[in-house]
């Protein structure tokens, strides 16, 4: 499962979740065409936010 970070006129975003990697470079291509800036994509379970808040 895979998530497509990218930047939309400088808010970073992030795609829905892909079940395979090639689906998520399609929509990858995409954005690109569309004009995001900063496409990357990564794993689902790297783009959870933190549990930690380890500022406290």
């Amino acid at each position: 499962m895979f998530v497509v970070h990218y930047s939309n006129m400088g808010k970073p975003e992030r795609s829905p979740v892909y079940e395979t990697e090639e689906e998520a470079l399609k929509g990858a291509e995409f954005l690109k065409f569309q004009g995001a800036k900063r496409v990357r994509i990564v794993p689902s379970w790297k783009s959870e936010p933190a549990v930690w808040n380890w500022r406290r």
